[in-house]
């Protein structure tokens, strides 16, 4: 392993201490939010934009997005 060093400040300190493995945990939490953002970044993108042109997405199976569907309904 390769050695980094982290700078803490007081109450960060005291959390780091509280901790029965600082290093391993850390490691873990980078790991987790980088597998997080594999995660969201392998997601599928099936949201489609509202047919009115309005920029926001639709709700389900609906053509339109929430807002538009409130005025016009599912019409086009």
């Amino acid at each position: 392993m390769r050695p980094i060093n982290v700078s803490l400040d007081s109450v960060t300190w005291e959390l780091a201490k509280q901790k029965p493995n600082f290093s391993q945990w850390v490691r873990d939490q980078l790991r987790s939010e980088d597998n997080k953002r594999k995660s969201h970044e392998q997601r599928p993108n099936n949201r489609k934009k509202c047919v009115r042109g309005c920029g926001e997405f639709r709700i389900d199976d609906s053509i339109n997005c929430a807002k538009c569907r409130e005025i016009y309904g599912d019409e086009i």
